[in-house]
């Protein structure tokens, strides 16, 4: 009877120390926001957009290939359309167009260049997960953010888009745009084909 017993307290004693280590070991998956957005996406005010869409149809311009994200006037009444433009049904994140209008609402001048083509197709090959786990451990190694630990228990924001290949506006390559929910900062963009760190912002400027 007593090695029955001591027999049930070994085992017992067993199983929780497996389910301990068990414990141990599980990680929770991250949560993860992707985002899926298009030239009709809004990133305006209502009344924003409508100003934008007149000065597009009022110079006969095409803007069905981007979406807008900034209106400035500044102090002469001249207007300043910023937006992105969408590529074979990529976000080119790194090309930002300026369309410039006078105070006649005509436009004159354009910043950067329009891109008819990236190369590349819209479907990815890295898991969203998987993305989001080379992010973490990259802020991870970040000495000035690791005090903000609500980067690592929140959400994050994932997208996928374009970015020209070595600062060139004809070679593109295919990326995930990644950040923590609501947070401009830090963000990265991660290649697409070997979920490598493309290019890594911590948002930290230097006074100087």
């Amino acid at each position: 009877m007593k090695k029955t017993v001591l027999l049930l307290i070994t085992l017992c004693i067993s199983m929780m120390h497996f389910s301990c280590k068990t414990k141990a070991v599980q990680h929770p998956s991250p949560c993860v926001q992707v985002i899926q957005h298009s030239p009709a996406t809004p990133l305006l005010p209502e009344s924003e957009l409508m100003v934008i869409k007149s000065l597009f149809k009022s110079n006969r311009m095409d803007d069905s290939n981007y979406q807008f994200h900034r209106l400035d006037t500044d102090e002469l009444g001249f207007k300043h359309v910023r937006c992105y433009q969408f590529v074979d049904n990529l976000k080119v994140f790194t090309e930002e167009l300026i369309f410039h209008f006078n105070q006649q609402d005509s436009h004159y001048r354009l910043s950067g260049h329009i891109i008819s083509s990236t190369g590349l197709d819209a479907i990815p090959s890295q898991k969203p997960n998987k993305v989001v786990d080379v992010f973490i451990q990259r802020i991870k190694q970040e000495k000035t953010l690791i005090g903000d630990s609500t980067l690592l228990m929140g959400c994050f924001e994932i997208e996928l888009g374009a970015v020209g290949s070595e600062g060139s506006t004809e070679k593109f390559e295919k990326v995930w745009k990644v950040n923590p929910a609501g947070k401009t900062f830090p963000y990265a963009y991660i290649k697409d084909k070997n979920a490598e760190i493309s290019y890594y912002d911590n948002g930290i400027r230097s006074s100087i």
